[in-house]
């Protein structure tokens, strides 16, 4: 189920519906993002937010354990 059929499921829009995005990047390490659930994370600008040259998602598989 994706961020959409979820906000549809509960009744909410997909606007008010957060995803919780984990990144890495070069320079500041592990960053967490929550962005409404009908939005792509730009990299380039969470970089350039961040104060970072790059920025990139970790694997789920390096989350879960």
């Amino acid at each position: 189920m994706n961020g959409n059929h979820a906000a549809a499921a509960i009744g909410f829009p997909p606007e008010q519906v957060f995803k919780t995005l984990v990144a890495r990047g070069t320079k500041r390490g592990i960053m967490v993002f929550c962005i409404p659930v009908c939005c792509e994370l730009d990299l380039k600008k969470a970089a350039k937010a961040a104060g970072d040259k790059k920025v990139e998602l970790v694997a789920m598989k390096e989350l879960l354990p």
